[in-house]
């Protein structure tokens, strides 16, 4: 962590948000496009996953489940398309109000704190860079077009949501593979404050959830609290 191919990494996918993120601006990307190359990206970085996760012996190819899409950041893949795909506005809104706060916590802490190493050698590091990077880049797009409007009832149901995927992926879907999915069952890496196993599981358990619920709820009530104060200013200048 922190390393100086984390910096180099952090730097190269930094510029890179910043770019696409300012030529979105100015060129006035459209939508459906911004969505069908995310879309692609996705499927790039799922197929590198896949290969490098593939082990192949004699009795033929067996795929790890630990690369399955199921942390927070890689169910992003099944929003994006479901929002590429859908002819509702509706429900993209939904779907975008959840996918903004919950990739700007996710795609972040993965950026910080890189469970699959900074090994510049290794293609899957790149492939886990360039996908976060192009989640975060995909939010900031949603906040520069305006897209996204964060309420109190927007919380409360992103939170809602966020406990079902939590129960049946981080409990049920952990529990039938043995799989860490969302690092529910151990900290991502050892030697971090806080989340770790030093006092015992279920001290981890009710610091990740604690920490979890409290870096959501900041994250909504930012642009809560940001939006009432425009329109505050906004009837005052009237």
């Amino acid at each position: 962590m922190f390393s100086n191919n984390h910096f180099i990494l952090l730097g190269i996918c930094g510029a890179a948000i910043v770019l696409a993120s300012l030529l979105a601006k100015k060129m006035n990307w459209n939508l459906k496009w911004v969505l069908l190359v995310c879309c692609f990206i996705t499927i790039l970085c799922e197929t590198t996953k896949i290969l490098n996760n593939l082990s192949i012996d004699d009795y033929g190819a067996r795929f790890s489940v630990w690369a399955l899409p199921f942390h927070l950041c890689s169910m992003q893949i099944f929003a994006l398309w479901f929002c590429y795909l859908t002819k509702n506005d509706r429900r993209r809104e939904i779907m975008f109000c959840l996918m903004v706060p919950t990739i700007i916590i996710g795609a972040a802490m993965a950026l910080l704190l890189p469970t699959i190493g900074t090994d510049l050698t290794n293609p899957e590091v790149w492939t886990s860079f360039i996908f976060h990077s192009m989640l975060m880049f995909f939010a900031v797009y949603l906040l520069l077009t305006k897209r996204v409007k964060i309420t109190t009832r927007v919380y409360f149901r992103n939170l809602a949501f966020l406990a079902a995927i939590l129960i049946v992926v981080g409990f049920w879907v952990n529990g039938m593979f043995g799989t860490n999915f969302l690092y529910v069952m151990h900290p991502p890496m050892t030697g971090l404050p806080l989340l770790n196993l030093d006092n015992g599981y279920y001290i981890y358990l009710i610091s990740y959830l604690c920490l979890a619920v409290l870096l959501f709820t900041i994250c909504h009530f930012v642009f809560i609290i940001s939006s009432l104060i425009r329109s505050n200013l906004h009837r005052s200048n009237k």
